[in-house]
């Protein structure tokens, strides 16, 4: 067998690279080739298929063990270790022995290994005597290959090498050999571009308390080169010369470059031109017919929706300065039911402030989005609904629970009515009558799987709603859901599969809430546009639904935080990888398929995620989307979380969400302004649209969940969806059945938008964007042309041993510059340019130096060295001048900077570590 594949790699006729395998925290092995890299992490499915939990494990001891857990629900149920060691003949061998901490069946158990599908796709891989080719199956199939062999080897694509795994012992072998291990290779195609190999015991096994498995493999290559063994160490970002200090100021000076409200993005005060309405697909006011309105905001949340008289003046001022045109009041709906008895009895002081900070707002020209529901469940006791149970409800469970129990559903009315009929005394209206509150959404991410998956599964409320409706089905079609009885509980749904009959009967109940809810709030008065399940609608059944909604509203994230042990308290990990690379979506191209044809669309959250350290290109990546298909309203999630985050020179640390707290995040936030709010970028005009059929949602057919998988041709054309073709004209219109089963190379490839406004290389990673009055890009390393901007990524050396820059790399790096005076950027006499790599907090601490698994956040923020050769076209010729300046605007230093005498161009060094007291992010050039 090693001939075979030393013959295979040399017919390849590939440079062959050595293979360094490192053991990481979580027991996942990471083997890189080239400029790839491959992971073998350990795995194991307990009953219902359900992924074990990995918790534990966070460092690797020098002698390259891990100590960890594979959980069942949130019970521990195996627990052992992962070692990797360095054999004499230049191989590694990879051990695990995990042991039974309760009696637990397990359905698969060893490890899984991920290769990309494009990459992997007509690549050779070979398992006994048995060998293949990974090559997708039209009918969507899972099942390449499965069975049992002593070893495996699979084509590395990147390097030309074939990486081998051979069995070594295992504790559960069985006949032809006692070193036989189980295998499985999947085409997982249906839930990601992925094709996955399971090795171990890939069969139903039942572990008795304090029973052992042990699964011993060797890692070789072909051609016989040795794998350089290492184990990862934890990475803690420290002030030096390669983090550099920030203070941080969020205050912004009037008239400096960083004051953008002499762009007219708000027209203070809000309201002053009465209702929004829908206007042929886009928002407008009654009192400015035939001119659209766009909305660019950010969130508040919790105690940040509570702030102090003064501290609102501060805050309205400040936002107005950065931008902003409008502000989302979050999860604020258990602070104003503080302290109450029933759960809806308003907080007199909580309601005082955030009346004043909505008065606030309105004076500064801020409009105001809500939603209606979001967290108040902490505050409401079952016996409010009319259970006797003690305790009070599961936030997401209350949201599915509005759907099909009355009493739930009258308690949601009840708020509604105590919170919009309630008057502020700053403005002296009712927010039922503030058209400076025009956007409301109903329930918070109320998609109905979520509730599900937080107690819906076993209520019996839920159940009894699944009985009558599946029965009523039955009365009028026998055949109906033949699969399905009436006395079982509906089958599992989860976000990525769901059964057909379940996709129909929630998104029947998401209509009839949202009529009845819409109904109750119109009686009331209320003029606002309504929308609602802003985490979707994801498949045919529930966008039927969206009839009902004024608007339609989504959300999206880069690097969300997952939690391992528990919920919202670190460890955190996020992939942390440069989502521009690879043949994963890029987002948010899946949300733009989500809207609806003749329906105003808004994305109310969205970011790029802290600790990510490419979230600097998140500002740049959603504005240009959020112009190319002409959007509505966008709101970044969030300014704070808290109200002891929003003073001037408060020092928090980075975190997950805050712009308050990342001054990466708040910087990036003005090209999104400038492509969206300014109108920097124009829309693309050709298209096409999802035409969302009854036949879609018919239980007899596959359930269309999801995207198409061309979808990001989003970023080359308009896309949306439409429950009637006659609203689409000039786009191609399109059933979801065929898009869903139409190849991605048969649509236009997303490289390339607008006559090359927007240039995206999914190969290296990078992108740039050139507009008449913004213009930039980003890279890992080497040039960006985006005229007339061009910078240039400078390496340097790294002077700390620990440091993840390793030694002589670049940083990442985010760099656009924007004109100030509304002229084009060539011809500009101010402009704007800002300079991203990375900001962490002092003395966070990660895992390892992949930066995918937080242990600690740190303090002050420090900006990771980095600098950039700057070249800029300016014409007429000009004495120029380029100043660094801090974060609230002031110009604090002047820098160097030339002509090039080739060019004609402008030119300086854009460094982040120029003053090593406090980094620079943002520079001002004047004429």
């Amino acid at each position: 067998m090693n001939r075979f594949l030393c013959v295979l790699c040399v017919l390849c006729g590939e440079t062959l690279f050595a293979l360094d395998a490192t053991l990481a925290p979580g027991g996942v092995v990471r083997l890189a080739a080239g400029d790839r890299e491959y992971r073998v992490e350990p795995m194991a499915f307990f009953a219902g298929w359900a992924r074990a939990k990995p918790s534990g494990g966070y460092e690797v001891t020098p002698s390259g063990v891990v100590s960890m857990r594979l959980n069942s629900g949130k019970r521990p149920a195996l627990e052992g270790t992962v070692s990797l060691r360095s054999t004499d003949d230049g191989m590694a061998e990879l051990n695990y022995r995990f042991t039974a901490e309760e009696d637990v069946t397990t359905l698969s158990f060893g490890c899984e290994m991920k290769f990309d599908a494009t990459e992997a796709e007509g690549r050779v891989w070979r398992a006994g005597e048995n060998h293949g080719v990974f090559a997708h199956r039209p009918d969507g199939g899972l099942h390449v290959a499965s069975g049992d062999a002593v070893s495996l080897a699979f084509e590395l694509g990147a390097s030309g090498e074939t990486l081998r795994i051979a069995s070594s012992g295992v504790s559960h072998g069985r006949p032809p050999s006692p070193l036989a291990i189980d295998y499985i290779i999947q085409d997982n195609s249906k839930w990601s571009p992925e094709y996955h190999v399971r090795l171990g015991v890939i069969r139903e096994h039942r572990f008795a308390k304090g029973e052992t498995i042990s699964i011993s493999l060797t890692l070789s290559l072909a051609s016989g080169s040795p794998l350089v063994v290492r184990t990862a160490k934890p990475c803690v970002i420290e002030a030096g010369e390669d983090w550099i200090p920030l203070d941080n100021r969020r205050d912004i000076v009037a008239g400096s470059a960083l004051d953008f409200w002499p762009m007219g993005f708000s027209d203070a005060p809000a309201g002053k031109h009465g209702w929004l309405r829908n206007a042929g697909g886009h928002f407008e006011f009654e009192a400015l017919p035939g001119k659209p309105q766009r909305f660019y905001g950010v969130n508040f949340s919790h105690s940040a929706n509570f702030p102090d008289h003064a501290l609102a003046d501060v805050l309205a001022v400040r936002l107005r300065r950065l931008g902003y045109n409008a502000i989302r009041i979050h999860h604020h709906d258990g602070g104003t039911v503080d302290g109450s008895t029933d759960g809806l009895t308003l907080n007199a002081e909580n309601m005082d402030r955030l009346d004043y900070l909505v008065a606030a707002a309105i004076r500064e020209g801020l409009y105001v989005t809500t939603d209606l529901y979001v967290s108040r469940g902490r505050a409401i006791q079952w016996r409010h609904i009319g259970v006797d149970r003690d305790g009070t409800i599961d936030s997401h469970l209350f949201k599915l629970l509005c759907a099909v129990h009355e009493p739930a559903f009258k308690n949601w009315t009840q708020y509604a009515e105590n919170f919009l009929l309630h008057e502020n005394p700053y403005t002296g209206q009712r927010y039922v009558d503030e058209p400076a509150m025009p956007l409301i959404s109903l329930v918070n991410e109320g998609g109905f799987f979520v509730g599900w998956n937080h107690g819906g599964r076993d209520d019996p409320r839920v159940i009894a709603s699944w009985r009558e409706w599946l029965t009523s089905k039955r009365a009028g079609n026998p055949a109906f859901a033949p699969d399905l009885s009436p006395e079982a509980p509906p089958p599992n749904f989860w976000e990525k599969e769901v059964h057909p009959a379940v996709a129909l009967w929630t998104g029947e109940l998401e209509a009839r809430m949202v009529a009845r809810m819409k109904g109750h709030l119109r009686s009331l008065g209320c003029r606002a546009l309504i929308t609602n399940d802003n985490c979707g609608p994801h498949y045919a059944a529930l966008q039927l639904a969206t009839a009902e909604y004024d608007y339609i509203d989504d959300h999206f994230y880069v690097d969300h935080p997952q939690f391992p042990e528990t919920a919202w308290r670190l460890p955190s990990t996020c992939r942390n990888k440069n989502p521009l690379l690879g043949s994963e979506h890029l987002a948010p191209s899946e949300q733009a398929f989500t809207r609806m044809l003749g329906k105003p669309f808004t994305i109310t959250e969205w970011n790029f995620a802290g600790p990510g350290r490419y979230r600097g290109m998140g500002g740049i990546l959603a504005g240009a989307m959020s112009a190319l298909q002409d959007w509505d309203g966008m709101w970044r999630f969030a300014y704070s979380h808290t109200r002891d985050g929003l003073g001037d020179r408060d020092i928090r640390s980075p975190n997950f969400f805050d712009l308050a707290a990342d001054p990466l995040a708040q910087a990036a936030e003005r090209a999104s302004i400038c492509l969206f709010l300014r109108g920097d970028l124009a829309p693309l005009t050709n298209g096409v649209v999802l035409w969302c059929t009854p036949e879609s949602a018919d239980p007899a057919r596959k359930t269309l969940w999801g995207f198409p998988p061309w979808s990001d041709a989003a970023w080359t054309m308009r896309v949306g969806s439409c429950l009637a073709p006659a609203d689409a004209k000039g786009v191609r219109v399109m059933r979801r059945e065929e898009a869903n089963s139409t190849a991605p190379g048969t649509m236009p490839n997303a490289h390339c938008a607008n006559g090359g406004a927007v240039r995206i290389d999914r190969g290296r990673g990078a992108f740039s964007i050139v507009t008449p009055r913004t213009c930039g890009g980003f890279a890992e390393s080497g040039r960006i042309d985006a005229w007339p901007l061009s910078f240039t990524i400078q390496p340097f050396a790294s002077v700390s041993p620990s440091s993840v820059l390793g030694e002589s790399k670049t940083a990442p790096t985010t760099l656009w510059a924007s004109s100030l005076d509304g002229a084009p950027l060539i011809s500009s006499s101010r402009i704007l340019l800002t300079h991203l790599t990375d900001v962490q907090g002092e003395g966070a601490k990660f895992a390892d130096d992949t930066m995918t698994t937080l242990l600690a956040f740190g303090g002050r923020p420090l900006v990771r060295r980095g600098s950039a050769r700057v070249e800029l076209r300016l014409a007429p010729c000009g004495d120029w001048r380029v100043f660094a300046l801090d974060t609230a605007g002031r110009r604090i230093a002047e820098i160097p900077a030339t002509g090039d005498s080739a060019t004609g161009n402008l030119v300086f060094i854009a460094d982040t570590a120029r003053d090593v007291d406090s980094a620079t992010l943002l520079y001002e050039i004047v004429r």
